[in-house]
């Protein structure tokens, strides 16, 4: 049986092997990526010249869907006009770990319809 401490050595080298496989592929694949986004750009572009929603081609079909990303950059010009509003259903009300686990801390209970698990991992950091 191999010590802990050449069980760590080697865990950290097969961290760091995966490390550069996955830095290796992320670059092999940038090309195919970019060609990819072209492609996608151009039939994008044709499809919005020619007013359709899809093409079906014996390769295969093409077509639009649309995703909304939302984001709140100003998050103070954001909370302030929902409480001028009182628009609160703009928000979306989920707990703060970090203050859940402060309150649980300091009182040795739970916030009511709180659950709490704590999960152990193995971590390790370079010598």
């Amino acid at each position: 049986m191999a010590t802990i401490e050449q069980a760590i050595q080697y865990l950290r080298q097969c961290k760091e092997e995966k490390a550069a496989k996955e830095a290796a592929h992320k670059e092999a694949v940038a090309p195919l990526n970019a060609k990819i986004e072209k492609l996608e750009s151009a039939i994008l572009n044709k499809m919005q010249l020619d007013g359709v929603q899809s093409y079906k081609t014996s390769a295969g079909t093409a077509f639009k869907s649309s995703r909304v990303v939302i984001s709140c950059p100003d998050k103070s010009a954001f909370m302030d006009f929902v409480k001028e509003t009182g628009m609160f259903e703009l928000l979306e009300v989920r707990p703060l770990k970090s203050a859940v686990e402060e309150y649980k801390t300091g009182r040795d209970a739970l916030p009511p319809g709180i659950d709490y698990s704590e999960e152990v991992r193995l971590n390790f950091r370079k010598a």
